[in-house]
């Protein structure tokens, strides 16, 4: 895993000499994803959440590809030479891996308050008494995610594309890290799916 990370970061210097194309609202691309995913398998790497790796594994499913996490391929932990990473995405005829980062975060404190009052009136005088319970908390405004699309094509050697997105959370409601990521995954799909990158 950290041999994959690694090229990760080293090869996605070189990807930003391709020109930037608007795939989707708010969704750019570097380089070309034409017919790169879903030969065979496609493996999913998001280290920040399980839950949220559970929905992209779901949103892709339902484009009718076979996807796997990585999780499942490699232990947690574990340190896997570069013969052996090959040998396994092989044995279980991975072509596609997608690695998809969190690049940027925003957060606003959400706040409510509670005002619980009461008044008692004992003949000409008022005696008043009131609290005020206020909770804060600090939710997900805005969240940037990166894509890294890896093909067999090239023996994973460096990324075909490079996908930057960006969303915020709806106005006035309180948003999670989640939701957030659900809407730019969507975008995501949206703009691989207009540029024809999925074969079955």
């Amino acid at each position: 895993m950290k041999n994959l990370i690694t090229t990760v970061l080293l090869s996605s210097i070189s990807i930003f000499s391709f020109s930037q194309k608007k795939i989707a609202h708010k969704i750019y691309m570097y380089g070309n994803v034409e017919n790169s995913i879903g030969q065979g398998k496609v493996a999913v790497v998001f280290e920040k959440g399980v839950r949220i790796e559970r929905d992209i594994i779901s949103k892709f499913k339902k484009e009718h590809l076979q996807v796997v996490s990585w999780q499942d391929l490699f232990l947690p932990g574990s340190t896997y030479t570069q013969a052996q990473t090959d040998s396994i995405l092989k044995a279980n005829n991975i072509t596609s891996i997608l690695i998809f980062t969190v690049t940027g975060k925003a957060t606003t404190n959400y706040g409510s308050s509670l005002t619980n009052g009461s008044a008692y009136q004992s003949a000409n005088t008022i005696y008043g008494s009131a609290y005020t319970n206020t909770q804060s908390a600090a939710v997900t405004s805005a969240l940037s995610l990166r894509l890294q699309v890896y093909s067999a094509k090239n023996s994973f050697s460096n990324p075909l594309a490079v996908i930057d997105g960006e969303a915020e959370g709806s106005w006035g409601v309180a948003s999670t890290t989640k939701g957030i990521a659900d809407k730019i995954i969507d975008r995501m799909i949206s703009g691989l799916k207009s540029e024809k990158a999925f074969t079955y």
